[in-house]
């Protein structure tokens, strides 16, 4: 598994899911890692940001890469993804504060496999953009009352973006194993 932030780690070390951390921002070798760790990587988690207003939606590790792996974007990393799948983002109003709860309503998928999804679940999120409209290609499977699109999978590209954050509540161990194991298909 490649993550690109250090705020999935204890998650992912707690459920002995293995993972290897880049930092997009920091470093500026992804190619010749990438070259060395290929072959171990079977999915791609693209985590929340610090706000960094020049990272301006581009990953920074090549695009065969990004397309040839499923992808969890979470928070900006759904933001991401949304935008290479051609969807532009626009300010919340108001936007979610540090760690906010926040009711969401969570649809059928395998990424929320072994939740009750006849019931809104509370979901940890903190952003000011989001998600203008749905992907082309892609299905819904979580909203808010002030996010209507707070998760999206692209199945045919196998990509999963949620606009919350599991890795801070009770949702880490469900999603991120529903996702290696997704992975691993």
């Amino acid at each position: 598994m490649l993550t690109t932030s250090d705020l999935l780690e204890n998650s992912l070390l707690l459920l002995g899911i293995p993972f290897i951390l880049y930092d997009c921002v920091k470093e500026n070798n992804l190619d010749e890692r990438w070259q060395k760790d290929k072959d171990q990587v079977c999915g791609i988690i693209i985590s929340g940001s610090r706000t960094i207003p020049e990272f301006n939606f581009e990953p920074l590790f090549p695009n065969n890469i990004i397309e040839s792996l499923p992808v969890l974007g979470i928070c900006y990393g759904h933001e991401i993804l949304g935008n290479l799948l051609g969807v532009k983002t626009i300010d919340c109003n108001p936007p979610y504060g540090e760690n906010s709860a926040v009711k969401a309503n969570i649809l059928p998928d395998n990424l929320f496999k072994g939740f009750d999804t006849s019931e809104d679940i509370i979901v940890t999120m903190r952003h000011d953009q989001m998600l203008a409209e749905l992907p082309s290609g892609s299905k819904l499977i979580a909203s808010t009352e002030m996010t209507p699109i707070a998760g999206f999978h692209h199945i045919e590209k196998k990509w999963w973006g949620i606009q919350f954050h599991p890795e801070k509540d009770w949702l880490a161990s469900t999603v991120f194993k529903n996702f290696y194991r997704e992975c691993r298909k």
